[in-house]
Parts: C-alpha cells; structure tokens; sequence
C-alpha cells in the first residue's frame, strides 16, 4: 500500500506463543522504524507502542520528513525475536501543477 507524505501509518502487531498459538503479551516490545534516509528510531512500551489488548500493540509512524520506501520491524524480548518485518512506501505530498 502507498500513502501520501505526512500521513501518520498504523502499524499493528499481534504476539502469539510460538508453541501454541495463543495471544500473549512479551516481557518488551519495540517497534524499529527507518525511514528513507536511513535515520532509525525505537518505539516501545509506553512510549510510542499501544498496548490494545492481549497481545495486540499498536505504533504509529509519522511519514512527514520524507517520500520513498519506510522500513519497520517489531522486535520482541530484547531484540532476541523479529515478530513482524516490513515496508511501507510513501509517495510525495507536492501538489499537482496547476494546467
């Protein structure tokens, strides 16, 4: 999906016990983002990630600094477990040229 420059993206997540499947809440939890010019920050609990019930957290990515391909990975447990990976593309807020 594409989104426009400035657009604050949901990025989701739900943990589940890799034994058995069901829900569960990870001792930590931070959602890395980078943006297009490589420039990388960290959300976690309590600060930036939202915990929406067990085992659903939510970040928000603002898209504002720049256009281009954003990257993001939920890492859980200390960086010792990548839950979710991915991308998300984001094109330029410039107006359309006036005919």
């Amino acid at each position: 999906m594409s989104y426009v420059q400035g657009t604050k993206v949901r990025l989701d997540v739900t943990v589940t016990n890799t034994d058995t499947g069901a829900l569960m809440d990870p001792a930590t939890l931070v959602c890395r983002i980078q943006d297009p010019n490589g420039n990388t920050t960290d959300q976690a609990l309590g600060s930036g990630v939202t915990r929406l019930g067990l085992g659903k957290f939510r970040a928000i990515m603002d898209t504002a600094p720049a256009p281009k391909v954003w990257n993001y990975q939920w890492i859980a447990n200390d960086s010792t477990e990548t839950v979710v990976r991915g991308q998300v593309s984001v094109r330029s807020a410039l107006a359309a040229p006036v005919p």
